[in-house]
């Protein structure tokens, strides 16, 4: 059931999620030391008339520098996974489908192929870039200075940490459609979550450092803007490995699912 289900999600709002992804990272800004630095497609295009080649993995580390990407990004890979079970809970397929499943494993397969979905598409859309900046920065120049742990390493473990975080948000939607029954409504409760949440970080870290007091970066980094900034912060902050963090985004999802199954439960036992 599980591989049915990720099939019907890999449809046309899936490859426009992916295409949107890569549209994102292109839109934020480079750091070039400006006072106003172009966008990543602005530093791609100004490199084919000959401007200075920046380094390949200084520019690619870039793709998630915009206040708006961590907001926008859980808007556009949940879309799919919305729309595709919004159809199946209140169209009437969800009756068809349960009985043949069961409750358990219908909520395991739902919650596992929007999850992995949603992955996919972030990682399609960051392969997109990634591959176009290839061509336009085919400079690899020692960067050992800045990724002491390798330019490769970072990135990876950068991708993982945010892969991780993505993986919840369409459990989040899904359960706001069940809740609320309207689907672009419950699509705007991440990007809710999102800005509230970039608001609350950053006056946290304001007040961190107009007061000295490294506990209010610490509660900053809790909220759910700055989860996907982990990778970096995590064990320094916390002092934990940073697999303790992945257990806590795994425990997430276990109580984002069980809530699903109650769900699930309730409509069944009020037909």
């Amino acid at each position: 059931m599980l591989f049915s289900d990720i099939k019907r999600l890999l449809n046309r709002n899936t490859l426009l999620a992916a295409a949107l992804v890569a549209i994102l990272c292109f839109s934020s800004q480079a750091v070039t030391g400006d006072t106003e630095p172009p966008t990543m497609f602005e530093l791609a295009v100004s490199s084919i008339s000959g401007a200075e080649k920046f380094n390949y993995f200084l520019v690619l580390d870039c793709f998630d520098n915009s206040y708006w990407f961590y907001i926008i990004l859980p808007v556009i890979l949940s879309f799919s996974a919305v729309s595709d079970f919004y159809e199946e809970w209140f169209g009437g397929g969800f009756y068809f489908t349960l009985p043949r499943c069961g409750i358990t494993k219908y909520v395991l397969s739902k919650s596992l192929s929007v999850s992995a979905v949603s992955v996919g598409c972030f990682l399609a859309g960051v392969t997109i870039y990634c591959l176009v900046l290839l061509i336009f920065f085919p400079n690899f120049e020692d960067t050992a200075a800045l990724f002491p742990q390798g330019a490769l390493v970072y990135f990876a473990a950068k991708i993982c940490n945010i892969a991780a975080v993505i993986a919840v948000y369409p459990l989040i939607c899904i359960i706001a459609v069940m809740c609320i029954k309207e689907k672009f409504f419950s699509l705007s409760v991440p990007l809710i979550i999102g800005y509230s949440s970039a608001k609350i970080s950053s006056d946290l870290f304001l007040k961190s450092f107009s007061e000295q007091d490294i506990s209010y970066q610490k509660l900053a980094m809790l909220t759910p803007y700055m989860q996907t900034k982990q990778y970096a912060y995590f064990e320094q902050l916390f002092g934990l490995p940073i697999a303790v963090w992945y257990l806590s985004i795994l425990l997430c999802c276990a109580a984002l699912v069980l809530v699903f199954r109650l769900l699930v439960k309730r409509r069944i036992y009020n037909v």
